[in-house]
C-alpha cells in the first residue's frame, strides 16, 4: 500500500525562506515581534 503524500513542497520553501528572516527584530516582521 501505497501513501500520497501531502506535502506541498512550495510550501514547505517559502517558509524555509522566512526562517531565516523571522529573528530579525529590526526585519519584515517586527510588528509581530513587537506584540
Amino acid at each position: 500500500m501505497t501513501q500520497a503524500s501531502t506535502i506541498d513542497s512550495g510550501e514547505i520553501e517559502k517558509f524555509q525562506a522566512m526562517a531565516a528572516e523571522w529573528w530579525d527584530p529590526n526585519g519584515k516582521f517586527k510588528p509581530l515581534h513587537m506584540l
